[in-house]
């Protein structure tokens, strides 16, 4: 509130200047709002990215990791420390010559692939043959394309005992006949 004089000096009135700050408060609401649904998305993100029982890895298009979860240290046997930066062949030489050709098939098509099994060697024990089931898909937004997400389940152990079965019925098979 101001006064208003006259030429005297005296006070003839007042003036009040309003102004409507509804579009600020709604402005400022639909900020806080915006900040907390990215807050819930990004905890969610990263209670999936640390818990989850299988393994994820984020690839850039240049085919250097970016980002990997606990579940694929412990499947790869490397700290994340010896993933970052790295390139895919140089972190997983035994498993490369299966996986290169899905991701550069994801980076020029653009499409995922599913439940692909691939199969390798451990580049701890060159001798040791390796199962892992993949799943990758390109990250994208918009139009751009950042890389490929890459979930990995190891199935070894799952695929050596398919493997006993089988061979435990053939002899089976043999010992009947």
């Amino acid at each position: 509130v101001s006064r208003l004089y006259d030429a005297a000096g005296r006070i003839i009135g007042a003036s009040k200047i309003a102004r409507d700050i509804g579009v600020r408060k709604a402005s400022e609401l639909g900020v806080a709002d915006a900040r907390r649904q990215t807050e819930e998305t990004l905890a969610l993100l990263g209670t999936l990215q640390t818990s989850a029982p299988v393994g994820f890895a984020f690839v850039g298009t240049d085919l250097r990791v970016k980002q990997v979860n606990p579940a694929l240290e412990a499947i790869t046997g490397a700290p994340k420390g010896e993933h970052l930066g790295r390139f895919v062949g140089d972190v997983v030489p035994g498993l490369w010559e299966a996986l290169e050709p899905l991701c550069r098939s994801v980076l020029e098509t653009r499409r995922s692939f599913t439940n692909v099994e691939i199969s390798g060697t451990d580049s701890r024990r060159a001798s040791t043959p390796i199962y892992r089931l993949v799943n990758l898909y390109p990250v994208t937004a918009g139009e751009g394309l950042f890389g490929i997400g890459i979930i990995v389940s190891d199935v070894t152990e799952h695929r050596r005992m398919g493997e006993q079965l089988h061979h435990g019925q053939k002899i089976e098979l043999i010992w009947n006949i």
